[in-house]
This record gives structure tokens, sequence and C-alpha cells, in this order.
């Protein structure tokens, strides 16, 4: 977490406009992803907490919003 503080510190001084990444649509994730890898992380989304996907993710309650958040910045 150190080198992220780092970074943002520096940000900090920086006139630079923040803008919010726009939500997308289950269609722009569709366009690499297939209906069925969609559906098993909406299923997946816990309640509370964080959940293993698999060896190496994780998932939270906000995970899917973050990941389309991602895919509309992009």
């Amino acid at each position: 977490m150190a080198r992220l503080d780092h970074v943002l510190h520096a940000l900090q001084g920086l006139d630079l406009l923040r803008l919010a990444a726009p939500r997308c649509e289950d269609r722009d994730i569709l366009r690499v992803h297939p209906q069925a890898y969609l559906d098993r992380l909406i299923a997946a989304l816990p309640g509370e907490g964080l959940i293993p996907l698999d060896e190496d993710t994780w998932f939270s309650p906000r995970s899917l919003e973050a990941a389309r958040r991602a895919v509309g910045g992009a």
C-alpha cells in the first residue's frame, strides 16, 4: 500500500481533472467475455466480505461495480 500512497501523494500537487469512469453496459463486457462468465460473476457476488473466485482472485460486494467502471473508463 505504501507504493499507492506515494503515487497518490505525488499526484496531489498537479492540476489534474478528475473524472468518474462511466459504468459500462453488459454488452461492453460481452465483447470479450461469454455470457456464462458474466453470469458466473453476478451469481458469485457476496452480500458481504470477500470470497475467492480462484487461487489468486478475491471478490467483494463492490468488485463487479469496480470492474464495470474499469471497462467503462477504458
